[in-house]
């Protein structure tokens, strides 16, 4: 009975030893093919999904912030507003006009000449230079007063002129001039300056803060305030548009104290990460908050820097755009249905002339 037993053990332990056996191998296979899937799936990983990946893992390491800043793709630009930002990449001097985002000596809105460009008092001469066999024109029998034709050069224009399609046509010249003055072309300086868009209308436009260098305008600051009076109902939501013509270019954009009061913030475009929007000169602004439906009370509302250009022919005029659907909910739009918003700011190299 005694030796049953110990065979009985033996054989056991064998079988235990070849089970442990084969339990190793199935643990190794598994084991080696669950590597190679793992490391095949990390080599067949869709680049896009890795980037973000990347991505996402640098972007928790940053400090969190609300809005990334836009970086101005004004690599090869010198002048204008770069289309990423929509911000200035610079001014150009007195002598200089932008054109295709570089500063250029001033010139007509001439075409170029084809052969070469005719000196006209700085000012490059139109009509090109033509030496083809086809070109019968002449000065005179086109009655050219300046810039070249047919590889003629037709004459120049007075130092106050400019030389636009083989014609002198005047310059205004309201540099240093009072509002309504001669501008020295039969014509008189306007628009006159303005520094308040309008009186006692709901939204109103002011200008706060203004810097001249030698007499010129270089920088303004603006206020865009709200005027409504506390029994009737104001906006949660507005969608601002603001109209600015001249040679100004919107720099920093900052909240007043209704908005953050309010708890409201601008809407950054997805496109430039700004806090607004640029359509040609229109210039719009998104207010609200998805997490509370506070109304949003009178007073100051945006307060905008403006950088200048040259505003010596032209000045920078700024407006609210009026149109429907500028608050929410509608009983807050309602206020502003058939009431003028005014004619907007006017600004010339020197805001005291005229006033």
């Amino acid at each position: 009975m005694r030796s049953l037993d110990v065979k009985d053990c033996t054989h056991r332990r064998l079988q235990l030893r070849l089970l442990q056996g084969q339990a190793r191998l199935v643990l190794q296979r598994l084991t080696l093919l669950l590597f190679g899937f793992v490391i095949t799936s990390i080599g067949c990983e869709d680049p896009v999904q890795q980037s973000q990946s990347v991505q996402n893992d640098l972007g928790a390491q940053e400090e969190p912030t609300d809005q990334r800043e836009c970086i101005p793709d004004c690599e090869e630009r010198s002048c204008g507003v770069d289309p990423r930002c929509g911000i200035s990449c610079g001014i150009c001097g007195e002598e200089q006009e932008c054109q295709s985002a570089q500063c250029v000596p001033k010139m007509s809105d001439e075409r170029p000449s084809s052969g070469g460009s005719e000196a006209n008092g700085g000012v490059e001469s139109n009509g090109g230079t033509d030496e083809s066999n086809d070109c019968i024109e002449t000065c005179e029998n086109t009655s050219a007063e300046c810039g070249t034709l047919c590889g003629t050069n037709c004459g120049t224009c007075n130092p106050e002129e400019n030389c636009l399609e083989n014609r002198c046509v005047c310059v205004p010249q309201c540099a240093g001039k009072l509002c309504g003055a001669d501008d020295g072309c039969g014509g008189s300086c306007s628009p006159c300056p303005r520094s308040q868009s309008c009186e006692n209308c709901a939204l109103q436009l002011t200008l706060l803060e203004s810097n001249e260098t030698n007499g010129q305008v270089t920088s303004v600051r603006i206020g865009l305030s709200l005027n409504l009076p506390d029994s009737v109902p104001h906006p949660q939501i507005a969608d601002l548009h603001l109209m600015m013509i001249g040679p100004a270019v919107l720099g920093r954009v900052g909240l007043g104290a209704a908005i953050i009061n309010a708890n409201k913030q601008l809407v950054p475009d997805p496109a430039t990460g700004m806090p607004f929007r640029v359509n040609g000169n229109i210039y719009s602004f998104m207010v609200l908050s998805t997490q509370n439906t506070n109304e949003i009370a009178s007073g100051e509302w945006l307060i905008l820097d403006l950088q200048l250009g040259d505003t010596g022919s032209e000045p920078v005029q700024v407006k609210v755009v009026e149109r429907e659907q500028t608050f929410a909910p509608p009983p807050a739009d309602l206020q502003l249905w058939g009431n003028s918003q005014g004619d907007g700011l006017v600004i010339w190299p020197a805001l005291s002339q005229g006033e």
